[in-house]
């Protein structure tokens, strides 16, 4: 199968957000528990899914994705379940 593309189509299918397929399996799990997270509000729930962004962060330290969404996740839960330790 042959497809023009574009140069931004082409540039977004050349981008790669890790070369780490694990890294990138362990954000996807995050991505679904920082979902149901939002829908229940659960501290554990968000707490899962900080686990699987620290897993993903630990097997490749410069996915952004990854760092962004545990930033993310972590401002979320500040807002609408639990405040933040001063620590934190």
């Amino acid at each position: 199968m042959q497809a023009n593309l574009s140069p931004n189509e082409s540039h977004v299918l050349a981008a790669v957000r890790t070369p780490d397929t694990e890294a990138y399996d362990l954000f996807l799990r995050g991505e679904y528990e920082i979902r149901q997270a939002q829908s229940n509000e659960s501290a554990e729930t968000y707490d899962r899914a900080d686990a699987f962004y620290r897993q993903a962060l630990a097997r490749d330290p410069n996915f952004a994705e990854a760092a962004a969404a545990l930033a993310r996740g972590r401002l979320t839960r500040h807002w609408f379940v639990s405040p933040l330790e001063p620590a934190e």
